[in-house]
């Protein structure tokens, strides 16, 4: 028990963020502080979801395209690091729904798209009209089978 808590701690302490400036005054962001000079610890604002919330979307996307994808197209907004999104994906490939997918952090339609839809975490997904904030299999098999009634 106190290893698994000590394993816990450690992976916590690996999960930091530095930021700093070097000579030239570019900016620069790792998990490890620099050698030298001044850096600043700072906290990622993208969080994973950690419950399911499906509800009705009424959200636009940057791009000015239509308000809602068709029914049947699945849109998920991710993190590479996120490991309920690395989930998502996998189930969606595994059972040959097709999706298109947005990074928030290193796509601009994904940064853009995620600020407008108040995103909060990832994964974001949406189908139609239809959003799920968080991935559950089963809560998802019921919004994708209701979108394709609804078409």
């Amino acid at each position: 028990m106190i290893f698994a808590v000590a394993a816990l701690q450690a992976g916590a302490a690996s999960a930091d963020m530095y930021k700093w400036a070097d000579a030239q005054g570019q900016t620069h962001f790792d998990d490890h502080p620099p050698a030298t000079g001044k850096s600043e610890r700072v906290i990622p604002s993208v969080n994973t979801y950690s419950d399911t919330e499906v509800m009705k979307s009424d959200w636009a996307p940057s791009d000015g395209s239509q308000a809602a994808p068709p029914a049947q197209k699945v849109v998920m907004y991710s993190a590479s690091w996120c490991g309920i999104c690395r989930k998502a994906r996998t189930y969606f490939q595994r059972n040959n729904i097709p999706f298109v997918e947005y990074d928030v952090e290193t796509s601009d339609k994904g940064r853009a798209d995620y600020r407008a839809l108040h995103g909060h975490g990832v994964p974001i997904i949406l189908v139609g009209s239809q959003r799920m904030n968080g991935f559950d299999a089963r809560d998802f098999n019921q919004m994708y089978q209701s979108a394709s009634g609804s078409s």
